[in-house]
């Protein structure tokens, strides 16, 4: 029978011991070994993910910024759609109500221009009783007065004066209703008429009498008149044009209807 001393005994477990203790430190590194290249792999996938969140986080904060812009964008189109809309409604009312002013003018008499032409046959009268009577209670009781032209011009006067009177008051009426032709032209040639008749019996009284001082008032008594007579024409004119213009407007609705 084999005996064992202490020492070998000692020895043995120490060589056991030693042989175990390798074995362990093996199996832990290569568990430490093993559980670093897992993390490492777990690592690597949550870099990974973190770089995906990153690029979707990027994506994400880029899209509501887009987003933004486009609802601001879709604000300021609705903004500016609504100015449009606002402006054409209000285009729209005014429209409507300068036709309705002009359509209450066909109801309406011509006043304003009639009023004027009146007040200008009453000047241009005025002035020719200035212009006549001074020759006629002057000149004529005048003894040395000669100038049968002078008679003459005072008979044309009157003749126009009479022919104008009665033109001019059937004017201011014609014109009161609107009438196109009284109101463009009739006016106008009132006004040239008045112009003219200063260069009759004033100027030629002026020219051979030196009658200056006196018929000074009645010039400026027909150009007055005549003044008058272009502004009834220009008035009245321009709210011819614009009923006719009414008038053509409704025929070309009611064709359309």
């Amino acid at each position: 029978m084999k005996k064992y001393n202490k020492e070998e005994i000692l020895n043995n477990y120490s060589a056991k011991a030693e042989s175990l203790r390798t074995r362990l430190l093996l199996k832990e590194d290569v568990s430490y070994n093993h559980l670093q290249a897992k993390l490492s792999a777990q690592l690597k996938i949550l870099n990974e993910l973190a770089t995906k969140t990153s690029k979707n986080v990027a994506k994400i904060n880029k899209l509501r910024t887009n987003i933004y812009i486009s609802e601001q964008q879709h604000l300021v189109n609705l903004e500016a759609i609504n100015l449009n809309i606002n402006n054409k409604i209000q285009a729209k009312s005014l429209s409507f109500d300068k036709e309705l002013q002009i359509d209450k003018v066909r109801y309406q008499k011509n006043n304003f221009p009639n009023f004027l032409i009146l007040v200008g046959l009453v000047l241009s009268i005025i002035a020719m009783f200035m212009s006549i009577n001074h020759v006629l209670f002057t000149e004529i009781n005048s003894k040395s007065t000669k100038d049968f032209v002078l008679f003459i011009l005072v008979a044309v006067e009157i003749v126009i004066g009479i022919v104008s009177m009665l033109v001019t008051f059937l004017c201011s009426e014609k014109v009161k209703l609107f009438i196109p032709i009284w109101c463009r032209l009739v006016t106008f040639i009132l006004a040239a008429v008045n112009i003219l008749r200063i260069f009759i019996l004033p100027f030629y009284y002026i020219v051979n009498h030196n009658g200056l001082n006196f018929y000074l008032a009645p010039i400026i008594l027909w150009i007055v008149g005549a003044v008058f007579y272009v502004i009834a024409g220009i008035y009245s004119t321009n709210k011819v044009n614009k009923l006719l213009n009414h008038m053509k407007k409704i025929k070309r609705e009611a064709k359309n209807v």
